[in-house]
């Protein structure tokens, strides 16, 4: 993600705003080549992953892509739901 927004290291400014976060230099420099599906791997237990397909934070393909990652792994895509499916699902079960 980061990688896309700033191309090399050197692009990184000291701080900027991420989803209403203030995030530095040193942290995106820290996670510049950490490959969390290498983690997921190592996982071996069940996962169930919830995503709606609305979502612009963070992109479907994302999921997706932990279906081949994880051993033992269902993906549940909501129609028409955010980043936010905790709000959403009240609603729907609410109403």
């Amino acid at each position: 993600m980061f990688k896309n927004r700033f191309k090399q290291k050197e692009l990184i400014p000291d701080t900027f705003n991420f989803s209403n976060m203030t995030l530095s230099r040193k942290y995106v420099e820290y996670i510049w080549d950490f490959d969390v599906y290498e983690i997921m791997k190592r996982y071996t237990r069940d996962v169930l992953i919830f995503h709606g397909d609305a979502d612009n934070m963070v992109p479907l393909h994302y999921s997706k892509r932990t279906t081949t990652t994880f051993s033992s792994v269902e993906l549940v895509v909501l129609p028409g739901a955010g980043h936010c499916l905790q709000w959403i699902m009240k609603r729907r079960s609410s109403g």
